[in-house]
């Protein structure tokens, strides 16, 4: 696949991650939510590899910290998204907002690769 198709991808699974983490948290405890959002929390990996690989950073060890950064703020918020459902039922709000930090700080750090 093209470098666009990827970047369309992962924006698009991106975007899917904070909704399914918003039914996840705000709406009923079902089980196809949360296999939902471990789907797209995984394909948001695979789009960012797919990304990687096409801008010649297929070996881990030539990553950048920013890439570095960006996989950890994904795992963060992924385990936030699922443990917060989990633990802090009582406090959805607080955990969205820490999910919705997470993934923005991965959007800043993926665009000013600091």
């Amino acid at each position: 696949m093209s470098y666009e198709t990827y970047k369309i991808l992962h924006v698009v699974l991106a975007l899917l991650f904070v909704s399914s983490s918003a039914a996840l948290l705000h709406g009923p405890r079902e089980r196809w939510c949360s296999a939902f959002h471990g789907l797209v929390s995984l394909l948001i990996l695979v789009a960012g590899m797919g990304l990687a690989a096409r801008t010649g950073l297929a070996n881990p060890a030539s990553w950048p910290s920013w890439l570095w950064i960006k996989v950890l703020l994904w795992a963060l918020a992924s385990a936030a998204s699922v443990v917060g459902a989990k633990r802090f039922r009582d406090r959805p709000k607080a955990v969205s907002a820490a999910v919705l930090g997470l993934a923005s700080l991965a959007v800043v750090v993926a665009v000013t690769r600091p």
